[in-house]
């Protein structure tokens, strides 16, 4: 696996390529601190893990992604940021976000996120293992499940089916179980599985065990168009 980091500051790209480098699942580390070279570097050798620095100033570095996930089929995105409730991210980076960290964070987290990586990137990207619960998922789990990968929070999912807040938390909590995952994983495993299926890629990769309709008449709730 290699690793491709886009921040400005220095001292902060440093210390992020050693904690990678500690983590004995990274082969190569490249940093760069502007879009320009990082779109550059993507074009000649497309990195499996890219972390992007939000707080590059008069920049847009979620373009690094997006032009990422096009050449690259399903790459693992971290963000760092110093404040995650202020940032807006793209609606089409949102499938392939494995972690967003705070630059006051400990290293620790990074190391974490990506071990996490590194698991599911022995699975070959593909989430289908844990998508087996979903045959035995109710329909209005079904439904939770689609409006979770949408990006909608409980209060919204409430509003949207008309039931209770709490309702909405006992379905995500019997979901994860069935998925055999929980908390941040289920919002990923949710958010990849809507991609994939309106994309129609689960059709083509002929792995998938359920298909679920992934349209709703509600307006969808993202970030960012």
């Amino acid at each position: 696996m290699n690793c491709l980091i886009v921040a400005d500051h220095i001292l902060l790209a440093d210390l992020l390529s050693r904690v990678l480098h500690l983590s004995n699942v990274i082969g190569s580390v490249h940093t760069v601190p502007n879009v320009k070279q990082a779109l550059r570097l993507i074009d000649r050798d497309p990195p499996d893990i890219l972390i992007l620095d939000l707080g590059i100033h008069d920049t847009n570095t979620q373009e690094v992604g997006l032009h990422l996930t096009k050449i690259q089929k399903f790459p693992a995105i971290i963000l760092l940021t110093s404040n995650p409730h202020n940032n807006v991210c793209e609606a089409d980076l949102l499938p392939h976000i494995y972690a967003v960290i705070t630059r006051e964070s400990s290293y620790v987290e990074l190391a974490i996120a990506i071990s996490n990586i590194a698991k599911q990137h022995q699975l070959n990207g593909n989430i289908e293992p844990k998508l087996g619960g979903l045959m035995i998922m109710s329909p209005r789990e079904q439904e939770v499940f689609v409006l979770i990968g949408k990006g909608r929070k409980s209060k919204e999912i409430s509003a949207a089916l008309n039931i209770a807040k709490s309702t909405v938390e006992s379905h995500r909590k019997s979901i994860a179980q069935r998925l055999g995952t929980s908390g941040g994983d289920l919002v990923r495993i949710a958010a990849v599985y809507c991609y994939k299926s309106e994309q129609g890629i689960l059709a083509s990769e002929g792995s998938s065990p359920a298909q679920i309709e992934t349209k709703d008449s509600t307006a969808d709730v993202v970030p960012k168009n």
